[in-house]
């Protein structure tokens, strides 16, 4: 997956809605540099995250998963995490 947020991209943003198929993000469970950027949501107080994957691919879900958990905790506002 190809995707992150910029530093002063969006610094609005309050509520974010993601989703996104673990298959896609190579870097998941290798070299654990998954990142989404969401360090660079000054306002961010919500995330709700859709990871899915097919077949084998739940270690991938699981390790997106565990990212993005990683991510929301370490974030100032402590967003609320909606892993669904």
């Amino acid at each position: 997956m190809n995707f992150s947020f910029a530093a002063g991209a969006m610094p609005i943003v309050d509520d974010l809605s993601i989703a996104f198929n673990a298959a896609k993000t190579e870097s998941v469970g290798t070299s654990g540099d998954f990142d989404l950027g969401i360090e660079y949501l000054p306002s961010l107080v919500k995330i709700r995250c859709y990871v899915y994957g097919y077949g084998d691919d739940s270690s991938r879900v699981e390790a997106a998963e565990a990212a993005i958990r990683e991510a929301a905790n370490a974030h100032p506002n402590r967003p609320t995490l909606d892993l669904v």
